[in-house]
């Protein structure tokens, strides 16, 4: 993937041209995560860094290795091993229970958040403390 990750499209400042591209890739990451979502297939590990843009700068998810096929699959996960991003896991996630197509798209809200911020909703001095936002806190307000 040439365009490099879907980072490059942020952060996002006053130009519209910037926003519409984010909007647009937004928008085309949503409908993928639909399509694998249809197959019965959880991504489990949604991040910058497995979506990146092709060189027309159309996203593209990658990095299938932790996938959920279906809740049978579950038992791939030890109890007490935490498989994922911190950065970019869902609440349910975090806490080791039923990671689904929500889990996904929590993470592709914290992954855009990240472009357009500059930074992920949660930040921390550990992956516990990380984990813990996420779970117990609401993300900060984006600046306007």
């Amino acid at each position: 993937m040439t365009g490099g990750p879907v980072t490059a499209l942020g952060p996002l400042e006053d130009a519209p041209a910037p926003l519409a591209r984010f909007l647009t890739a937004a928008a085309f990451s949503a409908r993928a995560l639909h399509f694998i979502h249809e197959q019965g297939i959880t991504h489990r590990d949604l991040t910058p860094g497995n979506i990146l843009l092709d060189e027309a700068g159309w996203p593209r998810i990658m990095d299938f290795g932790l996938v959920a096929l279906t809740e049978q699959t579950r038992h791939l996960t030890r109890s007490g091993v935490t498989l994922g991003t911190p950065a970019y896991m869902a609440p349910e996630q975090a806490r080791g229970v039923g990671v689904g197509p929500h889990s996904d798209l929590y993470a592709l809200g914290a992954v855009l958040y990240r472009v357009a911020c500059g930074s992920p909703p949660f930040v921390g001095d550990s992956d516990q403390s990380v984990l813990y936002q996420h779970v117990y806190e609401a993300p900060p307000i984006p600046a306007t």
